[in-house]
């Protein structure tokens, strides 16, 4: 078995380099044995995370603030006024893009869900005017809002598919969600769960909104898919 296995490997690097020769590179990548994706998401795990110092690199990574900044961006080129509005960030961690939300706009009220308590002291912190609680993503929002987000949050998830329903049930007539996943074509993060491609997305996306709602969806910059759906 060790044997077959060693000249199967030599197999596999001679043909990469038989490859690279035409300009096509290929990465073998290796399994890492008893990794738990579903208990890596566990709400202990994530609110050790946000707790963690060491986190605070990947938090403002410069990449991810742009991230944020270009939600709120695109939000008002596509002409969507939040100004005075209700806006709900579901998964808010940190509260980084309800800063920038509110950086944009003028909403009347800003509210902010997770399910790491960490984090949302970190996100109160930023917006004191705020309101901020634990939810559970399976659940129903406790209101409707104007305007709801979930950036990188579904591939997280078990039953995206829920949470995905109780999002746009928690928007009001003539509001918007704004959703995002990682691009699963060049996503390779280990601790994700789902891994749509822009196709499988879009399909995703209308299976589970109610017949005749109206959505787009697409990339969104270099690593994300996004989806913006008109209740």
């Amino acid at each position: 078995m060790v044997k077959a296995k060693y000249y199967a490997i030599k197999v596999l690097k001679f043909f990469r380099r038989s490859v690279n020769v035409i300009g096509i590179d290929i990465h073998f990548l290796q399994k890492e044995e008893n990794f738990d994706s579903v208990a890596h998401n566990s709400k202990e795990n994530q609110d050790n995370f946000f707790k963690d110092p060491k986190s605070k690199e990947n938090l403002y990574h410069p990449e991810l603030l742009k991230f944020y900044k270009d939600v709120a961006l695109t939000i008002k080129t596509n002409n969507i006024d939040l100004n005075n509005k209700s806006i709900a960030d579901v998964g808010c961690g940190n509260g980084n893009l309800l800063v920038n939300i509110n950086n944009t706009f003028k909403p009347a009220k800003i509210h902010g869900y997770d399910f790491a308590q960490s984090a949302l002291a970190q996100a109160k912190s930023k917006i004191p005017t705020g309101e901020f609680g634990e939810h559970d993503i399976y659940l129903p929002l406790p209101q409707q809002f104007d305007m709801i987000f979930c950036t990188e949050v579904l591939e997280h998830l078990l039953h995206p598919e829920v949470a995905l329903k109780n999002l746009v049930a928690g928007v009001k007539q003539g509001g918007n969600v704004f959703i995002t996943v990682p691009n699963g074509r060049t996503d390779t993060y280990k601790g994700h769960i789902n891994f749509w491609s822009v196709e499988s997305w879009k399909m995703f996306i209308e299976k589970n909104i109610p017949t005749g709602m109206k959505f787009e969806s697409g990339e969104f910059g270099k690593k994300a898919i996004y989806a913006l759906i008109s209740k």
